[in-house]
Order: structure tokens, then C-alpha cells, then sequence
């Protein structure tokens, strides 16, 4: 593990007393910055957590929906600009 070490001594932890250590956090850390939360987490809270995937398919059909939607407009951006081009013109 000297990548590790090495790793670590290039990066230093955030407030740590390293010289060139960035300032400390002025925040608490969360699960969506990769902390594990400890202890036990009350039954309520899990009933929330498991409803996440359904919102997050329902985000995924809305992605989908977005980028179907720009390649639309491109398909009929490029059949406007066919249409009102002269004919004499050339196709750049």
C-alpha cells in the first residue's frame, strides 16, 4: 500500500495540520459526499429510502424524454434549413 500512503501525503485531508492541507469543511459531511453514516437508522427512514429507485426511474424517463425532444428539433432544424435554401446555392 505505498500508493496509499503516498496518495495521502499528496493530498491532505481537509483541516488537517499538513502544510498545504485545504481549510477545514464548512459543512458536515453527508452520504452524497461517500460518508457512511454510523448507528441505526430509525424504521421510518428506511420506508423513505426504498421509494428513491422509483423517483429515480421516473427521472430517467424525463432524461429520455429531454434528449428525444433535441434530437427532434434537430431532425426538423435540419429539414427547415433544406427546405429554404435556395437552389442554386451550394451545400456548405
Amino acid at each position: 500500500m505505498p500508493d496509499a500512503a503516498r496518495a495521502e501525503r499528496a493530498f491532505p485531508a481537509p483541516g488537517s495540520a499538513v502544510p498545504g492541507a485545504p481549510p477545514a469543511l464548512k459543512r458536515a459531511l453527508t452520504p452524497a459526499d461517500g460518508v457512511q453514516l454510523g448507528g441505526q437508522q430509525p424504521p421510518g427512514v428506511s420506508a423513505v429510502v426504498s421509494a428513491a429507485p422509483a423517483a429515480a426511474g421516473g427521472a430517467r424517463f424525463t432524461a429520455a424524454a429531454a434528449l428525444m425532444g433535441v434530437a427532434v428539433g434537430l431532425e426538423l432544424a435540419g429539414l427547415l434549413s433544406r427546405v429554404t435554401r435556395a437552389p442554386g446555392r451550394p451545400k456548405h
